[in-house]
């Protein structure tokens, strides 16, 4: 069963600390959702996740690279890029609310041995999570 949560950002336009852009593309009207438990692929009908699947071994391959931090990977759809941020980092630029269903949601998947993946669709204003298994 899912469970979905609207994401809501703060601190627009500011860096993650990392290096790297933020999170969250600079769009005010942006809709999110976060999906606390691994989506059935028999279930789902949903082009997000379908962008998912077909770079999902790159997704892997970069998780794996820093598995030892746990990182949250993100999938851009438009930009075609995927990265891989430090979870504290990452929940930085949520507001408080979001930062809690993420915080659960982060803390169920490493429990049970998977990773969190955003995908980002801009041109769809959605940005959607899943808690996957990568073995």
């Amino acid at each position: 069963m899912r469970r979905r949560v609207e994401i809501k950002r703060q601190n627009e336009g500011r860096g993650n600390g990392m290096g790297k852009e933020p999170p969250f593309p600079p769009n005010p009207h942006l809709r999110t959702e976060l999906f606390m438990d691994q989506p059935d692929p028999k279930e789902m009908d949903d082009p997000l996740f379908d962008a998912l699947s077909e770079v999902w071994e790159h997704v892997v391959t970069g998780y794996l690279q820093y598995k030892d931090g746990n990182p949250v990977m993100l999938y851009d759809i438009q930009e075609k890029r995927i990265y891989a941020f430090q979870y504290e980092g990452f929940k930085s630029e949520m507001a408080a609310k979001s930062q809690a269903s993420l915080t659960e949601q982060y803390e169920r998947a490493v429990t049970a041995g998977q990773m969190v993946v955003f995908v980002r669709d801009n041109e769809a204003r959605r940005l959607v999570s899943y808690s996957m298994d990568y073995k």
